[in-house]
């Protein structure tokens, strides 16, 4: 299967009850818009300590939408 391939989950869990699944593409692209606005956040902020909290909450945010997160190094986050 594709998602054991790249270690992804599915948008939506297929135990979904449906009149659930709308409300839950809907959270899941609000994470994704919040994931996208951190990882901008994390680039433009010259705060070490602000870096890593970005990092924190982007971690966070990717792990609920399934999707891997680089590393706090590629993304120019001081240890």
């Amino acid at each position: 299967m594709i998602y054991d391939i790249y270690n992804v989950k599915p948008l939506v869990d297929p135990s979904t009850p449906k009149h659930l699944i709308a409300s839950e593409i809907n959270r899941k692209l609000k994470l994704q818009n919040e994931s996208q606005k951190l990882l901008k956040q994390i680039r433009e902020d010259a705060d070490p300590a602000a870096q890593r909290w970005l990092y924190k909450r982007l971690k966070a945010v990717n792990d609920d939408l399934g999707i891997p997160t680089e590393s706090a190094e590629a993304l120019g986050v001081a240890p």
